[in-house]
């Protein structure tokens, strides 16, 4: 006959793994709660302010809408985005 031999699953304290959090899982979480402040505040300054990372890609990605006009240049209202476009349009027009 033969004899199987099994090992006793080693006994964890529930309370020792309940207490505490890892230094990574406490770092994800400040990095996560800073990036979603971040968004939030860039988006807050897309559709309130025209500025800000969400508003230079839509607008290099979907063209940007009417774009600056020539009073909003010379005030300094444009955006750099509206102001390259601007520029690049009086370039066509004087060719």
């Amino acid at each position: 006959t033969r004899a199987f031999i099994v090992k006793q699953a080693p006994t964890v304290d529930p309370k020792a793994i309940k207490d505490s959090l890892s230094s990574g899982a406490i770092a994800g979480i400040v990095i996560a709660v800073i990036l979603i402040v971040l968004v939030a505040i860039d988006l807050f300054c897309c559709f309130f302010n025209s500025c800000g990372l969400f508003f230079c890609c839509s607008q290099a990605l979907c063209g940007g809408g009417s774009g600056a006009k020539k009073e909003d240049y010379a005030d300094g209202k444009a955006t750099e985005m509206e102001k390259k476009k601007l520029a690049k349009e009086s370039d066509n027009a004087n060719v």
